[in-house]
């Protein structure tokens, strides 16, 4: 691992990429820019290069009752509105 990577773990269900990452996933490494990002949402916490302890079966369930963190998109666009008096 470089200066420029740090290791993280996720402690919330959050979409990396194209990789949904779940708590209690293994750690991975990420940029020190794109690690502070993460922190800052409260998505991930920074690790030593080892793997630490697996979370508790409370984290786990914890999380498998979580809501889902974005709305789901209108099912139709919408259409622009018409002017009045034109």
């Amino acid at each position: 691992m470089t200066d420029e990577t740090v290791t993280v773990r996720p402690v919330r269900t959050f979409l990396e990429g194209a990789e949904l990452k779940h708590a209690g996933d293994e750690p991975y490494p990420v940029s020190r820019s794109r690690a502070l990002e993460l922190e800052a949402n409260g998505l991930v916490e920074r690790v030593e290069a080892a793997p630490a302890e697996p979370p508790s079966a409370e984290i786990l369930a914890e999380t498998e009752t979580e809501a889902p963190a974005e709305p789901a998109a209108e099912a139709t666009p919408r259409r622009p509105r018409a002017r009045r008096g034109a």
